[in-house]
């Protein structure tokens, strides 16, 4: 497995009544990816797409892939194409 890391923004923007990761269910992703797979997920406060959230940026080496509308099984795919010796 090469050098993997992957971040989930958990920014939440309740107060300012606008979309935001957190909102967007990104704890939730977060604390799944925790319980059902081996991978360290780092958090981030804001990649600046707050309306298409959740946002995971997956980083490989030379390579990284932002999702927007991240699901458990979309991280797990990129994870596994990106970061898979």
């Amino acid at each position: 497995m090469r050098d993997c890391e992957v971040q989930i923004c958990l920014m939440n923007r309740e107060t300012q009544n606008r979309p935001s990761c957190y909102r967007n269910q990104s704890m939730q992703l977060k604390r799944a990816l925790e319980k059902n797979t081996s991978l360290k997920i780092k958090t981030a406060m804001c990649f600046g797409l707050c309306d298409k959230g959740p946002i995971v940026k997956v980083t490989a080496n030379d390579n990284e892939r932002t999702l927007t509308k991240a699901d458990q099984k979309l991280v797990e795919q990129t994870v596994g194409e990106l970061c898979q010796a």
